[in-house]
Order: structure tokens, then sequence, then C-alpha cells
């Protein structure tokens, strides 16, 4: 998870409910500048319908 409060090992200040939080928007709001695979960042800025119909597809096929 490409996260700057776990890239940088974290902060003793940081609670569990606030990395929730954190999580929470990275997955509501995606940063296709900071990519975990490259080729989903560049599909999220060319293509973003695309890329939200292809997330579909492997969360319905990986996920449930």
């Amino acid at each position: 998870i490409c996260l700057d409060s776990l890239k940088n090992k974290g902060n003793p200040v940081l609670t569990l409910i606030k990395l929730m939080y954190s999580l929470r928007s990275l997955y509501s709001e995606p940063n296709p500048d900071d990519p975990l695979v490259e080729l989903r960042a560049i599909e999220m800025k060319t293509d973003k319908k695309k890329c939200i119909e292809n997330a579909k597809c492997f969360t319905q096929k990986y996920a449930m």
C-alpha cells in the first residue's frame, strides 16, 4: 500500500483509527502519482472509466 504513514515506518502517534481513515481515503481516492502498479496508474490517468470497470471485475473475481 502506497501510504506515507506506512512507507516512513509510521509514527508512534499514529493510532489504528487514524490508519484506518487513511486507508479508507486511499481506497476511495487512489493517487495515480504514487502507484503500486504503474500500469493501473497510467490506465487511471488516461481512461478512468475503464480503470473503474477493471477494478470491479478484479473485486468480483478475487474478493468475493
